[in-house]
């Protein structure tokens, strides 16, 4: 709600008398002492914006348009060393490696309707949680095992389709594509793919191939169509090990 807003300064008092509180404390508690489940949160958020744009799908005659979900990752400058995550890699937001954090994030995109973010996973750099003092000073729950970028965006989309999300299409840059086990896990599923870069695959079914032939030149399945390196190879390079 604070971040959406046009409040000029955000903190406990303003966001609170923005909502129409008359303290700060029900926010300051929510944001301070709240325990709360993240991820089911984000499963009340992706409903209702999937449902928000098929329904206004629906009401604009587009029945038949692609419904894709696109694969990637946002960065964040950060200094210090007490938030978790936070290392020297590459940010897309600065176009350099730089101090801060990267998080993966599925969008649900509604051809010619609109899109909206339905998922995220933080990367978090094997280094801090091998280390179990500096795990503590960020707080990382117990146990949480390293998961590439690639795992966290199967974590994401088997969520999203734990919920009966349907998809024409998953698509993401080379980051992604190069992932082995996401790759696989889309095939397995029988899910078409932009999953490399320069390359579209589509899987067996039928159904999804056919429609796919129809949005992208009629392509037979498992021909490639070279579109380009969007990132550039010296990003790959750098990102790769840690992906």
């Amino acid at each position: 709600m604070a971040v959406m807003s046009q409040i000029p300064k955000r903190n406990g008092w303003t966001i609170a008398a923005h909502a129409g509180d008359r303290a700060p404390d029900r926010t300051q508690r929510l944001l301070n002492r709240a325990v709360w489940d993240t991820f089911a949160a984000m499963g009340v958020v992706r409903r209702f914006a999937v449902a928000g744009l098929d329904e206004a799908a629906r009401t604009a005659g587009r029945r038949r348009g692609l419904a894709v979900a696109a694969i990637d990752e946002t960065g964040q400058v950060k200094q210090g060393e007490l938030t978790a995550g936070v290392k020297r890699q590459y940010l897309g937001c600065v176009g350099k490696v730089a101090n801060g954090i990267n998080t993966v994030h599925v969008a649900y995109v509604r051809e010619g309707t609109g899109h909206a973010l339905v998922g995220a996973r933080e990367w978090i750099p094997a280094g801090h949680l091998d280390d179990p003092v500096k795990s503590a000073v960020m707080g990382l729950p117990d146990g949480l095992a390293f998961r590439t970028k690639g795992q966290l965006a199967i974590d994401i989309l088997a969520d999203a389709f734990a919920d009966g999300l349907c998809l024409d299409f998953v698509c993401g840059d080379e980051v992604y594509g190069s992932c082995t086990e996401l790759r696989e896990y889309l095939e397995e599923r029988d899910q078409a793919g932009l999953r490399a870069a320069g390359a579209v695959q589509f899987p067996a079914g039928p159904a999804r191939r056919d429609h796919a032939h129809l949005q992208a030149g009629r392509r037979p399945a498992g021909q490639q169509a070279r579109l380009g390196d969007p990132l550039g190879r010296d990003r790959i390079e750098r990102t790769s090990p840690d992906t």
